[in-house]
């Protein structure tokens, strides 16, 4: 909404010229936040360490119900995946 070029604030701006620009609270949460986390080397690393393991079990469906629903569910899962069929079952040689 508030892009420079053709958002809300570049319209308010053009018929309002002193009209001062205010980020909302959740954009200047974000923008503290952001700022807190690289404050330190010890935040930035500990940040991008959670999310590697965030990429590391959301790219799989399995790794990511054993995370969220432990080993019992993510076996019942793992046998309702679907299996490929065997070559010599579709082959016309």
């Amino acid at each position: 909404m508030s892009c420079i070029y053709n958002g809300v604030q570049k319209r308010i701006s053009s018929t309002v010229s002193n009209a001062p620009y205010i980020h909302c609270c959740a954009h200047n949460l974000n923008l503290v936040l952001c700022d807190a986390a690289k404050s330190t080397n010890e935040a930035a690393i500990f940040f991008e360490n959670v999310q590697a393991i965030y990429n590391f079990f959301s790219s799989s469906a399995l790794r990511w119900d054993t995370l969220a629903f432990k080993e019992h569910y993510a076996n019942k899962i793992q046998t309702k995946v679907l299996k490929s069929l065997p070559n010599s079952l579709g082959s016309t040689a």
